[in-house]
């Protein structure tokens, strides 16, 4: 008989060569059950479980809505709805994310300007490994980009919130923008937006004069309600009380707690400001020519009159006519049309009737249209342009 024929010595050829596998593995520095490094990983492809490719895919570190995040993923799930949303909240980065095939050039990362949510281990891999575009959003007002024009990579960076120096390609949105596709397209459609609106004389019979219901208590919104409260009482429905602007005390009425309304459901007060004739909803920049909140759309879903300051852009938005633009540098004209409007009912009805729009469909195309259904789509395509790099 041969000696290979021999069980014994097959058995123990079998035993040699396991032991040397083994060592190897030991001597390599992996060991069983122990996963792999994140180096041996990216070249090591055959223990690594990949995932399918997806061009189509967008990465959050965000979890939570606060921020902006729920207004900007309701965006994004619009205007790329042919992506799928994948959050990097993982402690430890799955292998797989170290594969060359698991990005690619038309997916997104999306984060705010200051990149809070994310862990640093995700913040590496973006740096390192992610091949796609980078959308930056901030509800707030910041007016620089987050990123470097001067950088090789400028065209993968795009910031869609109101920074001043944004590219031909990039949409401008707004948080007013994002809290009505968010939040108030019901309370506020299209129709209502691009119509004149229907008051009846019992209705403005039952307001009283205004509301304020800020808890930033910057100055010049305290010195206008100052100036106010000599033309009648002012509901107070926050931390401010007009005390920095020399008010007519008598006429400042705290009504803070009654409403329930707080930073935590602040679109409640679209529903306050149907019991008031106008509304006070300033925003808190002086100098910022993009920033514009959802602080008037609320009043125009309340059908009460803004009485706003702001960036001249808001006229782009929004019929001149249907609100009452503040100049802070030149208040009188605006307290006496005030005035004027709440001792004649006739033409406060005739501007409370006001379509709310500048210029009706096409405010809608240009602001409004995240959807292939809403004004043709033109800001969904904007939007799909930026990625393509067809703009």
């Amino acid at each position: 008989m041969n000696i290979i024929q021999k069980p014994s010595f097959v058995i123990l050829i079998i035993l040699l060569l396991c032991f040397y596998q083994l060592q190897t593995l030991h001597l390599c520095g992996i060991r069983k059950n122990e996963p792999p490094r994140d180096e041996e990983t990216h070249n090591n492809k055959r223990s690594v479980n990949i995932k399918p490719i997806e061009q189509k895919r967008i990465f959050l570190c965000a979890l939570q809505d606060g921020n902006g995040f729920r207004e900007i993923k309701k965006i994004l799930s619009s205007v790329y709805d042919d992506y799928s949303i994948e959050f990097l909240r993982d402690k430890e980065i799955p292998p797989y994310f170290y594969s060359s095939n698991y990005t690619h050039p038309t997916n997104i990362f999306v984060d705010t300007y200051e990149f809070p949510s994310c862990k640093p281990q995700w913040l590496k891999w973006l740096l390192l490994h992610f091949e796609g575009h980078f959308i930056f959003f901030s509800p707030e007002s910041p007016k620089e980009l987050p990123y470097n024009e001067e950088s090789s990579l400028q065209h993968r960076f795009h910031a869609i919130g109101p920074v001043l120096s944004k590219k031909k390609n990039e949409p401008l949105v707004t948080y007013l923008q994002a809290v009505w596709w968010d939040r108030l397209q019901t309370e506020l459609s299209i129709e209502k937006l691009t119509t004149r609106r229907n008051v009846t004389r019992a209705d403005l019979e039952k307001r009283k004069f205004i509301i304020y219901a800020n808890s930033n208590c910057v100055k010049f919104r305290e010195e206008a309600i100052g100036r106010l409260s000599f033309l009648g009482v002012i509901d107070c429905n926050g931390k401010c009380q007009g005390k920095l602007g020399s008010p007519k005390l008598d006429n400042i009425n705290n009504t803070k707690g009654t409403s329930r309304i707080n930073v935590g459901n602040w679109w409640l007060n679209a529903a306050l400001y149907r019991e008031y004739k106008f509304c006070f909803v300033m925003e808190h920049e002086i100098d910022h020519p993009l920033y514009i909140t959802e602080k008037i759309l609320l009043a125009f879903s309340g059908n009460c009159i803004p009485v706003y300051h702001g960036p001249s852009l808001i006229f782009e938005f929004f019929n001149k006519n249907a609100f009452i633009f503040y100049n802070i540098s030149n208040p009188q004209p605006s307290i006496d049309l005030i005035d004027s409007l709440n001792k004649n009912e006739t033409a406060l009805q005739l501007m409370m009737e006001e379509p709310i729009l500048a210029k009706g469909d096409e405010t809608i195309e240009e602001f409004f249209s995240f959807d292939e259904s809403i004004g043709r789509g033109k800001l969904r395509q904007k939007f799909r342009r930026m990625i393509d790099g067809l703009d």
